[in-house]
């Protein structure tokens, strides 16, 4: 009996969860379903997009701005080739970042409406990281952030990351590469705080550690080890590595204060 009331109760909560799932009005849209049901808005952008032919006319062209790109694209993992002779396509929206924010930490997927979802998603649509670079975002249109996708309704696909990582994205559709669907993955204050926490319990790590070269270290808690504050920062953000940084002076001054007191108060019994 109690076997099928479980069974029972997982098909409604199943019958719940694909309600939830409803298709975008219009083809070219979509949303982020949050684990709670509530769905936000991907914002909708018009990029451009910048062709390299070769190193000579594309530094002629653009003033360099390839010589400048190329590290930070390394640093977020992507493989580039700077071969000569080869035409290369980058994508360029003119703004720092999205307005769709979504936190690491709550599970997303992306409900995404096209004209059919009939064919394979990976031929219709390709999800980018961007870089940042003076006040605007680039992304290499070669080169996608692997996703898993079912279908959803008539039209439309389910799309799931396979890793999360701090930063600006955008799903690019290959039939228009100049309309851009922009979210932004980071940390709330809550993440910010969850994360410096376990650092004042009793027997933990130090969160900084001083590395051979006389610099920092820091302990990343999602692989156990110290890594440098550039492969930190690469992972989770300069922005979390700031405030993580600031959080931690904070912990620091109050477990002191509050030290402090309590000596006091022995020293008064």
């Amino acid at each position: 009996m109690k076997k099928a009331l479980l069974f029972v109760v997982s098909l409604f909560l199943i019958q719940i969860a694909d309600a939830q799932l409803v298709e975008p009005e219009y083809i070219g849209q979509a949303y982020a379903m949050l684990q709670n049901g509530e769905r936000i808005a991907l914002q909708s952008e018009i990029g451009s997009v910048l062709t390299r032919t070769n190193a000579t006319t594309f530094a002629a062209s653009h003033r360099n701005i390839w010589n400048v790109f190329l590290p930070i694209l390394s640093a977020n993992g992507f493989s580039v080739s700077q071969s000569y002779g080869k035409s290369e396509n980058f994508l360029n929206v003119p703004s720092e970042a999205s307005l769709t924010k979504l936190r690491i930490k709550e599970p997303f997927s992306i409900v995404l409406r096209l004209e059919s979802n009939e064919y394979l998603p990976e031929t219709q649509i390709k999800i980018v990281r961007f870089a940042m670079d003076k006040g605007a975002r680039y992304a290499h249109s070669g080169f996608g952030v692997p996703f898993q996708a079912v279908k959803v309704g008539k039209s439309s696909y389910q799309i799931t990351l396979d890793k999360l990582f701090y930063g600006e994205y955008g799903v690019v559709f290959e039939n228009d590469m100049n309309t851009i669907l922009t979210f932004s993955l980071g940390y709330s204050d809550d993440d910010v705080r969850d994360y410096v926490k376990p650092f004042f319990e009793s027997g933990s790590v130090e969160m900084f550690r001083f590395n051979v070269d006389n610099a920092y270290d820091i302990f990343d808690v999602d692989t156990g080890e110290y890594v440098t504050e550039r492969e930190f920062a690469d992972k989770y953000g300069a922005d979390f590595l700031k405030r993580v940084k600031v959080e931690h002076r904070l912990q620091q001054k109050a477990l002191a204060k509050a030290k402090k007191a309590q000596r006091k108060a022995r020293q008064k019994h």
